[in-house]
């Protein structure tokens, strides 16, 4: 089963409200955690979904764009969950010693 580590975040100065308000959300619930490469999706909903909800809160913020970088573009087993500007990385995890 291939898992995924959240081991870092990219924040960008300047960012728009919505995008800072999503990756905070992002940050507080996913950093520094093991994800199941078959749950990568549903986080992926799950941030978009609290976006939906900050956005129907406030009419006048603007869309963020949520989105994981393809698979096929995967280099040394890192993967990338885009919000906007800013993302949160992942690795594949290699071994797991309990």
């Amino acid at each position: 089963m291939t898992q995924y580590f959240v081991y870092d975040s990219y924040v960008a100065a300047g960012r728009p409200k919505a995008e800072a308000a999503v990756m905070t959300y992002a940050q507080n619930n996913y950093m520094h955690s093991l994800i199941s490469g078959a749950k990568l999706d549903a986080v992926v909903d799950d941030i978009k979904k609290y976006c939906a909800k900050i956005l129907e809160e406030n009419k006048r913020f603007a869309p963020v764009d949520i989105r994981l970088s393809d698979e096929r573009y995967e280099w040394d087993g890192h993967r990338t969950l885009h919000i906007g500007q800013q993302s949160l990385r992942l690795r594949k995890v290699k071994l797991v010693i309990e």
